[in-house]
């Protein structure tokens, strides 16, 4: 068996066995952007930037409760350029493929529209059988259908940079803001589509980010003392108080060994006895 060498000022870590929350929280990690990176680590890094930047009021209260810090974005004005060069560059890419569905849909409307005029001629009436109208009506409508698909998508990345606005104010004096416009509030829709690769690695950002914030929630909410009369009078506030001990940043042996529920359940069972035998024990070495 092999020995850790431990030196002066370094403590050894373990991981949190028995806590959930924890092993979420410490099992996260950012993945930052570089230009080597696909366009799918793009939308998964936007999506982080943002779900992450909402989440720092949870963090401060969390980091006040118990001193556990959550992952932050971690940006730089150099990475929110490159993330802005390549948002510009997909819009552009999809105004592009934008104009071709507009140019390819008005050529079927109009092949429609010359195959429902009357007929000028029997070599006319003989070319305009109803497989053809059929055909042209199908043609008509699916260019359609495309052009509004297509119109949407456009949509949807023309609002990327948005999601970037909060963290480049924070770096307003190297990153233009404006690039940013408009902000966004909100997720886009089709950041949790898993039909397409360009959202995947999105998606499942955005399910691990989820993850973080229900734990950290659930931290809170349980090192919190409760207002509820009933709670308070059955061992709400000792509770509340061990849960938070349980939870403060150093103690990873102690969320090694045991739950977080067990450790709060055995505190408020038996503190009491703990507390007044620590008393006993002071009074008697002062007397000694």
């Amino acid at each position: 068996m092999t020995i850790p060498n431990i030196t002066e000022g370094m403590c050894l870590s373990l991981p949190p066995f028995n806590d959930i929350n924890m092993r979420i929280i410490l099992s996260y990690t950012t993945a930052k952007f570089t230009e080597d990176k696909n366009d799918s680590g793009l939308m998964a890094r936007l999506a982080e930037i943002f779900l992450l930047g909402q989440m720092r009021p949870l963090a401060e209260k969390l980091n006040t409760l118990t001193g556990v810090s959550l992952p932050l974005p971690d940006t730089s004005p150099e990475e929110i350029n490159m993330l802005l060069d390549r948002c510009s560059a997909i819009y552009n890419r999809e105004m592009e493929e934008y104009d071709r569905c507009e140019r390819e849909s008005s050529r079927a409307e109009h092949a429609l529209m010359a195959l429902k005029q009357p007929v000028q001629s029997v070599a006319d009436s003989r070319s305009r059988n109803k497989s053809t109208v059929h055909d042209a009506q199908s043609d008509s409508e699916r260019t359609a259908v495309n052009l509004m698909n297509q119109g949407e998508r456009v949509n949807y990345m023309r609002g990327l940079a948005g999601l970037l606005y909060d963290e480049a104010r924070l770096f307003n004096e190297i990153v233009d803001t404006k690039r940013c416009l408009p902000r966004a509030h909100r997720i886009p829709e089709i950041f949790t589509r898993r039909n397409e690769f360009l959202f995947i690695a999105a998606a499942d950002t955005c399910n691990a980010i989820r993850s973080l914030r229900l734990a950290a929630e659930d931290i809170i909410r349980k090192c919190t003392p409760p207002t509820d009369k009933y709670e308070v009078n059955n061992g709400g506030v000792i509770k509340a108080q061990a849960y938070r001990h349980y939870y403060h940043a150093g103690n990873d042996l102690l969320r090694a060994i045991v739950s977080a529920d067990d450790y709060a359940k055995y505190i408020a069972e038996f503190g009491w006895f703990m507390k007044e035998s620590r008393e006993a024990l002071m009074s008697e070495e002062q007397l000694n």
